[in-house]
């Protein structure tokens, strides 16, 4: 597959989810009831692959507007592709075709988006508690008050 395919199909995945294509920064955004995600793709600088980043943020910390600017959001990772049955980051674009593609951003994507849309932040720190650890002083004060109303 070649870089244009892939960026393709992601873009087509993502605004099937509702993500907003900001072509200004190049990242697709999404709104939820508690929080954005914003979704990145980056180029490895290692192999003929990409990362598929992404930055949650919470609405009482920042307005849609503050984050379009932002590159680190109050929590963040990256999906995965499952290769050998070990959690990969990196999309080799050498291993990939158009299915094989949609199948783990169906897997990955959709795993995150789901919690999101039903529990929120919530939802996603307990999914994730160790992303806490990650964020700044400013958002960790916040999500841990988070964490303790769970």
């Amino acid at each position: 597959m070649d870089k244009r395919a892939f960026n393709d199909i992601v873009k087509k995945f993502l605004l099937n989810k509702s993500f907003k294509y900001n072509s200004k920064k190049r990242r697709y955004i999404k709104e939820f009831n508690d929080s954005y995600m914003k979704i990145h793709i980056q180029k490895s600088n290692f192999s003929n692959g990409y990362y598929i980043n992404y930055l949650i943020f919470c609405k009482d910390l920042h307005s849609y507007n503050e984050i379009i600017d932002l590159d680190l959001g109050d929590l963040f990772g990256r999906f995965f592709i499952i290769k050998s049955q070990k959690n990969n980051d990196l999309f080799e674009l050498d291993e990939l075709d158009e299915s094989k593609l949609e199948k783990h951003l169906n897997e990955s994507i959709n795993e995150i988006v789901a919690i999101l849309e039903t529990s929120g932040i919530k939802g996603y720190l307990k999914y994730r508690p160790e992303s806490i650890r990650l964020a700044s002083k400013y958002s960790s004060e916040y999500l841990n008050n988070l964490i303790s109303e769970i």
